[in-house]
């Protein structure tokens, strides 16, 4: 919806310069690029991602939720957000006891882990 509302802003250059259709890299290329709009989508995204984690939270009380995946890599703006409105939302006492952590082996999580659950079988 960017692209077409802008044609000429800085993801839609992306876009044609990439010859593919619009990504979340791109979106995160062209926010870093100082395309507002741009940063105005990932913070979005970090706001139902934190919906979705306050549920989770209130639902389970956990003590640490890891972040893996590559949209993690859009930083501040995606996962500060997310981590704001469970701040704001989520039960006190819940919220008291998380952590919100990015995974430790980054993109190379997916790939451990099924290693890992092959090895165990």
């Amino acid at each position: 919806a960017l692209v077409a509302r802008a044609p000429d802003g800085k993801l839609a250059k992306l876009v044609a310069e990439a010859n593919d259709e619009p990504s979340a890299k791109l979106l995160h290329q062209a926010a870093d690029a100082g395309d507002t709009e741009a940063e105005e989508i990932i913070r979005t995204a970090g706001r139902y991602l934190g919906a979705g984690l306050t549920n989770l939270v209130n639902i389970f009380n956990p003590a640490m939720i890891v972040i893996g995946g590559s949209l993690r890599l859009m930083g501040e703006p995606y996962l500060g957000e997310a981590r704001r409105v469970v701040e704001a939302d989520a039960f006190r006492q819940h919220y008291g006891d998380l952590s919100i952590v990015e995974a430790e082996l980054g993109d190379e999580s997916p790939c451990v882990g099924a290693a890992l659950v092959a090895k165990d079988r």
